[in-house]
């Protein structure tokens, strides 16, 4: 009778291992899966967010329900700083945020100054936390020591106001891609000086199929990312950006390159979804790449 009752406590206790054991399994590989999927937060620039509402509370409810978490913005002339000061009205008692605003200085003639209401605009960025996004152009033609002046004063004004400066590399600009503001950075040693990586400018400079190596080098440095459709090695001057800046999912460069390359690095801030020149896309373009961008962090 022993033996037989004994037979019975091992037959049962087999019995649950098969059942649980699997379950157990698969439900560390799903927490595993949940733990190291790499999901920054997109946002985007605001080039047609007409298209989405009338008013800026309308845009901005859209895009929530959308699901993108935040924007960037000109802040360059006084129209884009009312502009700014309407978005900041509508994001009140919201969690999206303006994730930076951004001025195109353009520099060689006049006064070496980044912008002649850099003060002003600091305080409003301050005011969502946002960062300053800064473009150099020539106006006239420049030397590196000029616009490492520049960067200097515009480096230690956002500082004393608590904002961080950003170099946003731009194709046909004096600073047209990450490793070129790298250098400005190491020379500067400025504690507030930062960069971004752009997937449409990296590929204008070439950098389509190294930007794991162009990550590595800025990762002390990045603060903000862009990402859009493109085609591959599309690299010339043309100011037509067509080719370069679609909707995700659109042209045949394979866009998760750039997110495989901020995960490498453990880049944890917003991905910025570029929309420059897609005033003629479908109407529907921002939800077809937010869809397109979700699939590609599976």
């Amino acid at each position: 009778m022993k033996n037989i009752l004994t037979a019975k406590w091992l037959r049962f206790i087999l019995l649950a291992l098969i059942t649980v054991i699997p379950h157990t399994h698969l439900s560390a590989a799903t927490a595993k899966d949940e733990v190291t999927r790499y999901s920054p937060p997109l946002g985007s620039f605001n080039f047609d967010f007409e298209r989405l509402g009338k008013t800026e509370v309308k845009q901005i409810k859209q895009l929530q329900k959308i699901g993108y978490t935040g924007m960037a913005m000109r802040v360059n002339s006084a129209e884009e700083i009312r502009s700014f000061d309407r978005y900041r009205k509508a994001i009140q008692n919201t969690d999206f945020k303006i994730y930076a605003g951004f001025v195109a200085a353009k520099l060689g003639k006049g006064p070496l100054t980044l912008h002649p209401q850099l003060g002003s605009i600091l305080k409003r960025l301050k005011s969502v936390d946002a960062k300053l996004w800064v473009i150099i152009r020539e106006d006239a033609p420049l030397k590196r020591n000029q616009v490492l002046r520049v960067l200097k004063g515009a480096a230690d004004q956002a500082k004393a106001a608590g904002v961080e400066l950003v170099i946003y590399p731009h194709d046909n600009t004096f600073i047209e891609s990450a490793e070129d503001a790298l250098s400005y950075i190491k020379q500067l040693k400025h504690d507030n000086l930062f960069v971004s990586l752009h997937l449409c400018h990296e590929i204008r400079a070439g950098n389509g199929e190294r930007l794991k190596e162009v990550a590595a080098k800025i990762k002390p440095y990045i603060r903000l990312a862009s990402i859009n459709g493109a085609d591959k090695k599309y690299i010339d001057n043309t100011l037509d950006w067509s080719r370069t800046i679609q909707p995700l999912g659109s042209g045949d460069y394979d866009a998760s390159k750039l997110l495989q390359a901020l995960s490498s690095i453990d880049y944890s801030g917003p991905v910025i979804l570029h929309t420059f020149g897609l005033q003629k896309a479908p109407a529907h373009h921002h939800h077809s790449s937010y869809k397109h961008y979700q699939s590609m962090l599976r």
